[in-house]
């Protein structure tokens, strides 16, 4: 008897195949071998007996199936025929081979990864290593192999506590920093990024775990907070000097126009003033008037700023201060500016008293001398 299912399997019919034995459909070199485990069978009394090989379909072509025999007894209990189910398996061994080709795929891609990689089962414990963890951590495989991790690379309690309540909250994958100890008791910074391994009712069977040794980022970091903060005191100092300067060069400013207008004031406008009070044409009257209001706009800027200067002379006194400075006694100046010895003196007090040196033993010359130097 034989089905259907048989005859497309094989590719003959029924006809073909009722009073045919079934080993002609092996191929020649496995016919005596199959016969043979038929024959070991019956004389055992299996009654069953479940076996691979290989077939032979009317085309030609060779196909593997998977062969369950069973012993059929007669009422005496004696061999009677055989039963026999078979399954083509060639999806299933092909799936088998592309099976094997990616465990060895991954295999190789874990044993040779350059980050060190490890598995565990569900209590912790390491089921596999690549040699890049091997030569980060010192130990060998077999060191590891079967041992709890905390207890071979103890780290942070802090990170543990974050790594389990990452895995408690659900969470596929968790990444964290730490720091682990060597087999020779080195403790170098980590960065670990754990993935679960879930079984088929959710539960977790083990982890997956990828590690980076950060020892030469960390220091890389500490170096350049270093270098961001010498470059921040260096900012810092650079900042003051150029406040600094710019006190100084303001300062220096304002002293220029001060002078400039103090000049101005005792140099030039003492003189204009004479010069008005002589006998003049209307035109020279008209061009001095020109040239003075013209002086004065260019110097109104300078006017205003020294403005704010508490002990600042008046023109005249300007003037006779810088008589004084250049030398000239008091008959002198007097002679000069066409005012009497008792004018210049009072003048004189009056400078010493605006320049704060009323009550001081001081060389009225020597002092304006002095500050002339300064400015």
């Amino acid at each position: 008897m034989i089905n259907q299912a048989f005859c497309d399997m094989t590719g003959y019919t029924q006809q073909e195949l009722i009073g045919s034995s079934a080993p002609s459909l092996l191929p020649d070199d496995l016919d005596a071998a199959v016969n043979q485990r038929i024959v070991e069978s019956m004389r055992t009394h299996d009654d069953m007996s479940l076996f691979e090989t290989t077939w032979r379909q009317k085309s030609g072509a060779i196909f593997p199936v998977e062969v369950c025999l069973a012993v059929l007894k007669d009422a005496k209990g004696e061999d009677n025929g055989i039963v026999a189910t078979v399954r083509d398996i060639t999806d299933r061994q092909k799936a088998e081979k592309e099976t094997v080709a990616a465990k060895a795929f991954l295999e190789n891609v874990f044993i040779h990864a350059s980050e060190g990689m490890y598995v565990t089962d569900a209590q912790g414990c390491f089921i596999m290593v690549n040699q890049a963890f091997c030569d980060m951590t010192g130990y060998t495989r077999e060191e590891l192999i079967g041992q709890y991790v905390p207890s071979m690379l103890p780290f942070d309690p802090a990170y543990t506590v974050e790594e389990l309540d990452a895995i408690n909250a659900g969470d596929d994958f968790s990444c964290f920093e730490s720091r682990w100890q060597k087999k020779d008791g080195t403790l170098f910074s980590v960065e670990v990024r754990l993935a679960e391994l879930k079984s088929a009712n959710d539960g977790i069977n083990g982890l997956v775990g990828i590690v980076c040794d950060t020892t030469a980022r960390k220091r890389l970091e500490q170096e350049l907070e270093a270098r961001v903060r010498e470059r921040t005191a260096s900012l810092e100092e650079m900042n003051k000097a150029l406040t600094v300067l710019l006190r100084v060069r303001e300062e220096d400013k304002k002293a220029f126009e001060e002078k400039i207008f103090a000049n101005f004031s005792g140099l030039v406008l003492p003189y204009l003033e004479k010069l008005k009070a002589s006998r003049l044409d209307e035109r020279q009257r008209a061009s001095l008037s020109i040239v003075e209001s013209n002086l004065k706009s260019i110097i109104a800027p300078f006017a205003i700023k020294a403005a704010g200067n508490h002990h600042a002379l008046t023109p005249a006194e300007l003037q006779i201060a810088n008589l004084i400075k250049q030398g000239f006694k008091t008959k002198e100046i007097a002679q000069i500016t066409g005012l009497s010895s008792r004018t210049i003196d009072h003048t004189r007090g009056s400078i010493r008293s605006k320049l704060g040196i009323i009550d001081r033993k001081t060389s009225l010359c020597a002092y304006l001398f002095s500050s002339s130097d300064k400015s």
